[in-house]
């Protein structure tokens, strides 16, 4: 995994989208372990599900540390299956794609993505 994104709580999370595909994603953010049991639950979900608006900006309160981010996410054919994504945290994007989500003849063709990143937080 690359160096960790450095970041201030609050942190900022600015998802951006466009084009004619529905796109949505969640954030789950973990704290950053050697090992993972079972158990184990992400400590903050950021929901981005309003393709309505091209970007959506939200702030998470955190404690100081190292900290993984799970972005899921799908793209929807819709008006079109062209889409454009991009997940920034304090204005350093941790992750962008686009491509078409139409990949046959019936409507309503998804494309799914997952992307990790490391966050380095202080206050």
């Amino acid at each position: 995994m690359p160096a960790p994104v450095q970041a201030k709580s609050p942190v900022d999370l600015l998802f951006q989208r466009q084009g004619g595909a529905d796109v949505q994603a969640e954030l789950q953010i973990w704290v950053k372990k050697t090992q993972y049991l079972p158990t184990d639950r992400p400590i903050h979900r950021v929901r981005f599900t309003n393709p309505l608006v091209a970007q959506e900006l939200q702030s998470i309160p955190l404690q100081p540390g190292t900290y993984v981010g799970v972005l899921l996410g799908m793209a929807r054919e819709a008006l079109s299956g062209a889409y454009f994504l991009r997940l920034a945290v304090e204005n350093n994007a941790v992750f962008t794609q686009q491509g078409d989500a139409n990949t046959s003849p019936k409507p309503g063709d998804i494309v799914n993505f997952r992307a990790d990143f490391e966050m380095a937080v202080t206050l």
